[in-house]
């Protein structure tokens, strides 16, 4: 009996082990996910090291890698001119959910985040490195509030008052990380200990939920392959460069462009000083009052498609108009292009929102008209929230030139 005990306390101990590696790939396909975000700043993830663009006079600075779980480059892959490098370390706990984290858990971690800190300054500066530098601790279980209270104490330069462990903590902080009063406080001040996080099982849901609303219909097998993506870069294989950049990132989901997110661009053709007409006036009426979509008729070669492109000049101030070219020059009728269908068409109109940062993108989709235009109509509705919050007047128009194509 005893030994069957003990098979099932290690095979518990496995499954705890695996839990926690799957949370590590839960929140780094969350971070992947922003990527696609047209305003998105997020360049690329690394996976159990650095990008193979972060580089210095051609080397690496080495210190601190073994706490990096993950590394997030907003702006360019390389310390030295991104806007920010976020170097994370990730802990997940099965057993001791609500058991805090003591120093004695987060020194090692502390501590090689403080080395990285050091080298960077030493090799970019200390103004770009805090201004850049961010060492983030991830997990489900709380942070000893004697370790946060040792931290904000330092950052504040009162240390005086500290008592009991809190005392121990700071005299930790002061003697182990190699940096002194300054420079330890600039540290400190780029230290994120972000505890109480969700568990892996919401991690899960949350995942699913952000997939589907940027791709309705998605298949199960999109979040099952940017996994799959994400361990295998935390292998051997992927040594060199074990990097998720958006291209990559948008494979998974059948993309195999970032191109394609703008599938269907519009090809008028170049005008100049475009005459006012008599009828702007009532156009403009007419838009802000219809309940609805409304069609506008002309015979061929009197200006529809030079008005369309007017329309946006004649809107209240704050308003944004996406004007689709449902003719581009003749090119509707290639095969090739389909601007008609709703997986082109509506996927081009949305991320020109979404471009503009008013509504989430739209990733190409096989899922049917019905579902498209409901995930297009719910990015109406976003689109239209942030342009009232602007001005009451302010519309967001819509207006397909060459619509019966």
């Amino acid at each position: 009996m005893t030994a069957l005990g003990d098979h099932a306390e290690h095979l518990n101990l496995v499954r705890f082990r695996n839990d926690g590696d799957d949370f590590h790939v839960l929140w780094t396909a969350r971070r992947a996910v922003r990527m696609i975000a047209p305003k998105s700043r997020l360049r690329a993830v690394a996976v159990e090291g650095i990008s193979v663009n972060d580089r210095l006079k051609g080397k690496r600075i080495g210190a601190g890698l073994l706490v990096a779980d993950t590394v997030e480059y907003y702006g360019s892959e390389n310390f030295g001119t991104a806007e920010r490098v976020v170097v994370n370390q990730l802990k997940y706990s099965t057993q001791n959910v609500d058991t805090p984290w003591p120093w004695s858990g987060l020194s090692d971690t502390i501590i090689g985040f403080a080395a990285r800190f050091a080298a960077s300054a030493k090799e970019y500066g200390i103004r770009h490195t805090i201004a850049a530098g961010r060492y983030r601790f991830v997990t489900n279980r709380p942070i000893s509030a004697n370790v946060l209270e040792a931290i904000d104490a330092v950052i504040r330069g009162g240390t005086d008052s500290l008592k009991g462990s809190a005392k121990r903590v700071c005299q930790e902080l002061q003697t182990k990380l190699g940096l002194k009063d300054l420079r330890l406080r600039q540290f400190l001040g780029t230290l994120e200990l972000r505890g109480n996080q969700v568990s892996r099982h919401d991690q899960q849901t949350s995942l699913a939920a952000e997939v589907g609303r940027i791709q309705p219909g998605a298949p199960d097998s999109s979040v099952a392959r940017l996994k799959e993506l994400i361990r295998t870069l935390g292998t051997s294989s992927a040594t060199d460069d074990p990097v998720l950049r958006i291209e990559t990132v948008l494979r998974t989901f059948d993309v195999e462009d970032p191109a394609h997110l703008l599938p269907a661009p519009a090809h008028f053709e170049t005008v100049g000083q475009a005459v006012e007409r008599d009828q702007d006036a009532a156009l403009l009426d007419a838009i802000r009052q219809a309940p609805g979509p409304f069609l506008v008729t002309a015979p061929g070669g009197v200006g529809k498609s030079i008005t369309t492109q007017r329309i946006a000049s004649l809107m209240p101030a704050g308003s944004e108009v996406v004007t689709f070219d449902g003719f581009a020059g003749g090119g509707y009728r290639a095969r090739s292009e389909a601007r008609h269908r709703h997986d082109v068409g509506l996927v081009q109109i949305a991320n020109e929102l979404a471009t503009r940062g008013l509504c989430d993108v739209l990733l190409p989709s096989a899922a049917p008209p019905h579902v498209l235009l409901r995930s297009f109509r719910s990015r109406l509705t976003q689109a239209a929230a942030i342009v009232r919050a602007r001005s009451s007047d302010a519309l967001v128009v819509i207006v397909l030139d060459a619509a019966d194509n």
